[in-house]
């Protein structure tokens, strides 16, 4: 069964068998992604669930992966990168006024530390800020309001933001703010 945006979005597709719902289109591609996709959970094995290498961690991790299965990587998704600061502080006892400090530090390390490493590129997911968050749907975010360091976007090579979700539709606009070559 179709839910409604589906069947506001399909309402002029004729051909029945384009009309397919968004959860069978996801449990088709599953088999697809569950072979290519590695997921390497961060959280710790203390029962605080704290990581605590920060980037180092996450780096030795990827390593470690990479030669145990002699495998290449094309693109790795850090989620989220606020949070990785976050587990960091905690764990290992420092400021949480330094947060935005090791957020900032994020893009340059893993950038080399995998990215350059393993000729694979990198991607970070943050935060906009709670006021951007306010942002009305189908308005342009730009890097310049990511959450607890406005640094973060201006050491990254490029920067997508998406937009607020709208209700009716669930379209979500994407703007690119920055573009480096």
């Amino acid at each position: 069964t179709l839910r409604d945006y589906e069947l506001r979005r399909y309402s002029n597709t004729k051909d029945e068998a384009m009309r397919i719902p968004e959860v069978e289109r996801f449990a088709s591609i599953k088999g697809l992604v569950n072979r290519y996709t590695q997921i390497l959970d961060m959280s710790g094995s203390t029962p605080a669930k704290l990581g605590k290498g920060f980037t180092s961690e996450l780096i030795s991790q990827i390593d470690k992966y990479v030669a145990a299965n002699k495998v290449q990587i094309g693109t790795v998704c850090v989620d989220y990168v606020k949070l990785m600061a976050d587990r960091h502080i905690a764990a290992n006892g420092n400021k949480m006024e330094n947060l935005r400090h090791y957020i900032r530090r994020v893009p340059a390390e893993l950038s080399v530390g995998i990215g350059i490493k393993h000729n694979c590129v990198v991607w970070l997911l943050h935060q906009i800020s709670g006021e951007a968050n306010s942002i009305r749907p189908g308005k342009a975010l730009h890097h310049s309001h990511s959450s607890e360091s406005k640094d973060f976007g201006e050491n990254v090579h490029r920067v997508f933001c998406l937009g607020q979700k709208h209700e009716e539709s669930g379209v979500q606009r994407m703007d690119a703010s920055k573009l480096r070559s």
